[in-house]
């Protein structure tokens, strides 16, 4: 790990993984960003606990890189998964991650994910499912719902390339609660050398159950993203005002785009649940969905 003090530490892009071929996929695509944010990667595995499988707490007993030389550990599944993750990155990563730090932990995937998501810069999941593929697993409705850092989500197909000159989409409707999306669409954008495309539901039209926050005059939008272009000059970026539910429409833009970004309005508390855009994007996107916290 790096041995920088705490403060001076780049937070890492953080990949859960369970070895399930979402997960391995998810694998490639957290390396691809972790290169081009020049931020380390570490892959986490969680084991559950017998008997406990919605534990409030976890220890991690490993951790190393890349298990080159895996120190004895009582499940050697683990093992296995995590090499073979690491295997995956180190094929096809920058040389920066091309070694990701590995740690193996016990407890609830969700709980120690959402911890760790404390100090990282993403947070990294497959898209798990659940119910013959029909609705959208625990782990990553819970992850979504509970982490301090931005979630991506990656769904795509399974071994097929990353769509790396495809434009990364942004929903942004002017609200303060939605400003993070364009904040990280600009961001990523410019790491990945990719356009940008701000994507903005019409004033005054029914929220597609994207949230119930007011939607401000489009000069302040414009505002906003005139503002973000400025910090951002080497990215090229375009608004588009779109009607109709905003669920539906960038589902329909995850088919030509890289990543769609969208801040949550999501209840809070112990029964803290995705919103129904981001639930929805979660099932239908065919592309990765990074979801953002709220101001």
């Amino acid at each position: 790990m790096d041995e920088r003090p705490e403060g001076d530490r780049v937070p890492p892009v953080i990949l859960g993984t369970d070895g399930s071929s979402a997960s391995l996929n998810a694998a490639r695509w957290a390396a691809y960003i972790a290169g081009a944010l020049h931020t380390p990667l570490l892959v986490v595995h969680v084991l559950p606990l017998p008997g406990h499988r919605h534990a409030a707490g976890a220890r991690p007993w490993f951790h190393g890189r890349r298990l080159a030389n895996p120190v004895p550990i009582p499940d050697p599944d683990a093992a296995v998964v995590v090499r073979r993750t690491a295997l995956i990155i180190g094929s096809c990563s920058a040389p920066a991650v091309a070694e990701p730090d590995t740690e193996i932990a016990t407890g609830s995937a969700t709980v120690v994910l959402v911890e760790r998501s404390r100090r990282a810069r993403m947070l990294v999941v497959g898209a798990q499912t659940a119910f013959g593929e029909r609705r959208t697993g625990p782990t990553t409705t819970g992850v979504v719902a509970r982490a301090y850092a931005p979630v991506a989500v990656w769904r795509g197909m399974p071994g097929h390339p990353i769509p790396r000159e495809r434009p990364v989409v942004a929903a942004f409707d002017g609200s303060e609660s939605t400003l993070p999306a364009l904040v990280q669409g600009f961001e990523l954008a410019e790491a990945l050398g990719a356009g940008l495309e701000v994507v903005r539901p019409r004033c005054g039209m029914p929220g597609g159950r994207y949230g119930a926050a007011a939607v401000v005059p489009p000069s302040r939008i414009g505002g906003s993203t005139a503002g973000m272009a400025r910090e951002h000059p080497a990215v090229r970026s375009s608004e588009t005002t779109v009607s109709g539910s905003l669920a539906h429409v960038l589902a329909r833009r995850s088919a030509t785009s890289q990543l769609l970004v969208i801040a949550d309005r999501r209840t809070t508390g112990a029964s803290a649940a995705p919103g129904p855009t981001v639930m929805f994007l979660l099932r239908h996107s065919r592309c990765p969905v990074l979801i953002c916290r709220p101001r």
